[in-house]
């Protein structure tokens, strides 16, 4: 519907879904959408009821809250259409359950960074972990004492919705991870600014992972729409993200 996908090129660009859904087929909808505008992953969250009740929209993310069943269906549903899809857990025990669905790979969000238990329960699995980092707000020992920083990708996140350009600082905040990790592939950006100008500079300055919102589209009042973007916008961006990673060989 949306047009071809771009050729990978290596850069690892996620469609964060998140809470802009409002029933299962809402979601799986999105998994279909999103990897024909050219997402490698599709990703959701993870929590308890409990975590939301003082949040503004309680009342939408306590219809959304992801069941075992859930995320098996969403699983197996990227696995058919051809996308990766995971997820954010937000309590020890979603890592459980999602073990037992066999994920492929984890996101750590900004807020749970240097949350010892919930961090080393991720990494206990071995498997690869994307971790936002938002005013550098990481549990670097944790880290260190699972062996785990060689394996990891740090995601630069500005924790605000939106974030205001002027917070964002590109150019120095990569190189910053990148000695502590050593290596230029595990960095990236999961955007919380307005639009997409931040992924594609982000890509032009090095960047191998992108994580943007998205939403089906503007007419509903997603959750998240303030900083979301609809398929249109996610193709474009593929489209520009794909052309960079050319020109920047």
């Amino acid at each position: 519907m949306y047009g071809d996908e771009g050729v990978n090129m290596g850069v690892y660009v996620v469609a964060e879904c998140g809470v802009n859904w409002r029933n299962i087929a809402e979601a799986k909808r999105m998994i279909e959408v999103f990897k024909e505008c050219g997402a490698d992953a599709c990703k959701f969250q993870m929590y308890k009821p409990n975590m939301v009740e003082r949040h503004p929209r309680s009342k939408d993310l306590l219809q959304i809250v992801m069941t075992e069943q859930m995320a098996r269906e969403l699983t197996e549903h990227g696995e058919s259409v051809g996308v990766d899809v995971f997820f954010t857990p937000m309590y020890p025990e979603a890592v459980d359950i999602l073990e037992r669905l066999n994920v492929k790979k984890y996101k750590v969000r900004a807020k749970d960074a240097d949350n010892a238990p919930l961090l080393l329960k991720v990494l206990s699995t071995k498997k690869d972990t994307y971790i936002s980092v938002a005013n550098n707000r990481i549990g670097w020992d944790t880290l260190d004492a699972a062996n785990a920083k060689y394996r990891v990708k740090l995601l630069h996140c500005i924790d605000r919705y939106p974030a205001k350009d002027e917070e964002v600082h590109l150019r120095s905040v990569f190189p910053s991870y990148r000695s502590y990790i050593s290596s230029i592939e595990y960095v990236g950006i999961s955007d919380h600014t307005v639009g997409t100008t931040c992924c594609i500079a982000a890509v032009a300055l090095g960047a191998e992972v992108v994580e943007k919102h998205v939403m089906l589209d503007r007419t509903t009042d997603w959750v998240d729409s303030a900083v979301s973007i609809t398929p249109l916008e996610f193709k474009d961006m593929v489209q520009h993200i794909r052309r960079i990673e050319v020109m920047r060989a």
